[in-house]
């Protein structure tokens, strides 16, 4: 009888145990989004393009799942509205259907000091599908996802967005 309590109350500790570690573990990937994640981005892709010896990514199934994300907001400054937006990105690949689900954390706009934070919203929803290599998806806007690939052992994206009041919006993607 003791064994079995003992057994029981062993495999209970473990279930929570496991519980605890899985919860922080997707808590502090979720919670380290930053600017050092994006240098790929803003001193070598944005400034040089992608890597010469980088492998586009062709099979729309190797897109799905979790990505970091930078958003590049009115880049140009054209309506005094710039601003950088850190967010996380899920994206579901069912047949030639993509669901890509935009989960915000904070915004900094260009005139101002602090970030704002936006982890209490609700995710934008957008829907498309794979075209041409990329993704476009509807929306809050519109979002083009034009180039996917790996180098050196990680997976990017590349892409753009237009939001409704015809804003523009660039999007750098990262495998966490």
């Amino acid at each position: 009888m003791k064994n079995r309590y003992f057994a029981y109350c062993l495999a209970a500790a473990a279930a929570v145990l496991l519980t605890l570690v899985a919860f922080s573990s997707a808590s502090a990937a979720r919670a380290d989004c930053t600017l050092d994640d994006f240098y790929w981005y803003i001193e070598g892709v944005k400034q040089n393009g992608i890597p010469r010896d980088a492998t586009i990514i062709t099979d729309k199934s190797k897109i799905s799942g979790a990505w970091k994300c930078f958003v590049e907001v009115d880049p140009q400054d054209q309506r005094q509205s710039a601003a950088v937006q850190y967010a996380f990105v899920n994206i579901a690949v069912q047949g030639d259907a993509i669901k890509f689900n935009l989960n915000p954390l904070r915004i900094k706009f260009a005139r101002e000091a602090n970030f704002h934070d936006l982890s209490r919203q609700a995710d934008s929803i957008y829907r498309g599908r794979w075209e041409n290599g990329g993704i476009y998806v509807t929306g809050p806007g519109n979002i083009r996802i034009k180039k996917f690939y790996s180098h050196n052992g990680r997976q990017y994206a590349i892409g753009e967005g237009l939001l409704p009041d015809g804003c523009l919006e660039n999007y750098a993607l990262v495998r966490p």
